[in-house]
């Protein structure tokens, strides 16, 4: 974590599992209620895909946007 210009920051960069992607799910949904402001929160790619999937925090949720 790192404190920017309007709030806390954080970036983190992992490897998941296929098997283990339900625990980013509850990550997620930990951090959801928490952000400041909406907008995007970050992307994930399974190992073969060639596009990223978005997702975005609004509203103490967030929603996968199309890849």
């Amino acid at each position: 974590m790192r404190l920017q210009d309007e709030g806390w920051g954080l970036y983190s960069r992992n490897y998941w599992l296929d098997d283990d992607m339900g625990e980013l799910v509850t990550v997620l949904d930990l951090l959801a209620p928490h952000i400041a402001r909406p907008g995007p929160g970050g992307f994930f790619r399974e190992e073969d895909e060639t596009r990223a999937a978005v997702f975005a925090f609004r509203d103490g949720a967030y929603d996968l946007l199309e890849p």
